[in-house]
C-alpha cells in the first residue's frame, strides 16, 4: 500500500522495499538518493521479467520513482496498479482498465456475515437487522467489514442501538478512509464536492454546471476531477455519488458546530433550516435586549 507515500523518506522506504522484493534483499541498502535509486531501479526492471502490485496509489510522483515509465519494463513483465485516481492512469497509459463493483446483495452479504457472526450467513434472529446494514454499505466492502466487526458478539439491543445511531452520524474508521480522496481536492473542488454532497446527487450534470458556473467554480473542471477520484460517477450525464460518500460530506459540513445548523456552510433538511432560523430570531432578541 503506497498511499501515503508522496514526501521523500517515505518514496525513499518504498523503493527500498521494491528493490528487496526483486533482488531478495541484495545490494540495495547503500544508496542514499531517492533519484539514484529510481535510475537503479530502471536497470534492474529492464534486465528482468517482473510482477508487481502497486495498491492505493493517488501521486503521479509515486509511480515516476517507483515505476517510472512504460520504457522501463522489460519484456513480460506485468504491473496492476489500483488507484481512486482514474487521472494517474490516464497519464501511465495503462493497457487495460478494470473498474471495480460494489458487491451485490448475496456477495455483501456473505462478507458481512463472515465478519459479524463468523459464518456465511446471518444468524436468524439477527437477519433483518443484518440485512439492514448490507443496505447501509450498499456493497462497499470497508463499510461491511468494518460494521461487521463492530457489531460481533453484540446482543440484539446493541445492534438497533448502533444501526440508530449510524443514521445520524458516521462510523468514524469509514469515513476517516473516504475523506482521503476529499482531502487531496483543492478549495474550489472541496466546494464542488460538497455541494454535490448537499445538493445536486442524482441532478442533470448540465443542469449543475450552468448553476457552479455562476459561483465561478469552473465546475466543468471540477466535476471531471471529481469522477477521476471516484467520489461521483456521470451514468448517463447524471451526477450519482454512494450514499457513504454523501454522508462523509454532510458530515464535513456538520463537523465543527454539529448541533448548531446556523454556522453550517449549508442547510439540506427542513429541520436544520428551522434550527438555524430559531437560533438567529434568538440570536436578534439578545441583541435587542442588550441595547435597551
Amino acid at each position: 500500500n503506497i498511499r501515503e507515500g508522496s514526501n521523500p523518506q517515505v518514496l525513499f522506504h518504498l523503493q527500498n522495499q521494491l528493490l528487496g522484493d526483486i533482488l531478495e534483499g541484495e545490494g540495495s541498502q547503500n544508496i542514499s538518493s531517492v533519484a539514484h535509486r529510481a535510475s537503479m531501479i530502471k536497470d534492474i526492471l529492464l534486465s528482468r521479467r517482473v510482477f508487481i502490485v502497486l495498491d492505493d496509489v493517488d501521486d503521479l510522483s509515486q509511480l515516476e520513482y517507483l515505476l517510472g515509465h512504460r520504457e522501463w519494463l522489460g519484456e513480460g513483465s506485468r504491473v496492476i496498479i489500483t488507484t481512486r485516481n482514474k487521472h494517474v492512469l490516464a497519464v501511465q497509459e495503462v493497457d487495460d482498465l478494470y473498474e471495480v463493483e460494489g458487491l451485490n446483495f448475496e456477495e455483501a452479504c456473505e462478507l458481512f456475515s463472515l465478519y459479524a457472526f463468523k459464518q456465511n450467513l446471518p444468524k436468524s434472529d439477527y437477519r433483518n437487522l443484518a440485512y439492514r446494514v448490507v443496505g447501509y454499505c450498499q456493497g462497499l466492502p470497508l463499510a461491511l467489514k468494518v460494521l461487521g466487526s463492530l457489531l460481533f458478539n453484540k446482543r440484539i439491543p446493541q445492534w438497533e442501538s448502533e444501526l440508530n445511531k449510524l443514521d445520524k452520524e458516521p462510523e468514524m474508521k469509514i469515513h476517516n478512509v473516504l475523506k482521503r480522496s476529499y482531502d487531496g481536492l483543492d478549495r474550489t473542488g472541496k466546494n464542488i464536492f460538497l455541494d454535490v454532497a448537499c445538493f445536486f446527487k442524482g441532478e442533470d450534470r448540465d443542469f449543475v454546471s450552468r448553476i457552479l458556473d455562476g459561483c465561478d467554480f469552473h465546475a466543468e473542471r471540477g466535476i471531471r476531477n471529481l469522477n477521476d477520484l471516484c467520489l461521483i460517477t456521470l451514468p448517463c450525464n447524471q451526477i450519482r455519488m454512494h450514499d457513504l460518500i454523501q454522508h462523509m460530506g454532510r458530515e464535513i459540513v456538520r463537523e465543527k458546530f454539529p448541533d448548531e445548523p446556523n454556522k453550517w456552510s449549508r442547510l439540506w433538511d427542513t429541520c436544520d433550516f428551522e434550527r438555524a432560523l430559531t437560533a438567529y430570531e434568538v440570536r436578534a432578541k439578545c441583541m435587542n435586549s442588550l441595547k435597551h
